[in-house]
């Protein structure tokens, strides 16, 4: 994972912690280490800390993962006059899927929670919190 990759908001691991992004510093002034701004808890606080992102990794998306957030990955939606339905598969991988009637609008492999995310925000939903 790259911080390329990364947008605000994403959830990522951080020695084994849930991470949440809140500002992206590709260079500092101290050193050339790209680095992150997050929230974070620690012993039931929560803190904002910076962080070097070479420490950061990302959060596999898994089966429990996906049934915590169900109310926000299978939903059917109106847009123009034409319904679309979203949902998302889990075998061995995740599969986000949009349909248009029975025809296939747009598929994409998820791996990781931050990937998940980003396809949510294109999709529209970006004021609800994804459940760790």
């Amino acid at each position: 994972m790259s911080i390329c990759d990364l947008m605000f908001g994403d959830w990522v691991l951080w020695r084994g912690t849930p991470l949440k992004i809140m500002s992206i510093n590709d260079k500092t002034s101290r050193s050339l280490e790209p680095t992150v701004t997050g929230l974070i808890t620690i012993d039931g606080k929560e803190t904002i800390r910076r962080f070097n992102a070479k420490s950061l990794k990302p959060i596999p998306i898994t089966p429990e993962i996906l049934k915590k957030n169900a109310d926000k990955i299978d939903m059917s939606y109106q847009f123009g006059k034409y319904p679309k339905t979203m949902n998302v598969m889990y075998d061995s991988r995740a599969v986000i899927r949009i349909l248009e009637g029975d025809d296939e609008y747009l598929g994409m492999e998820l791996k990781n929670v931050h990937e998940l995310q980003h396809a949510l925000r294109l999709y529209g939903i970006t004021e609800k919190r994804i459940k760790l």
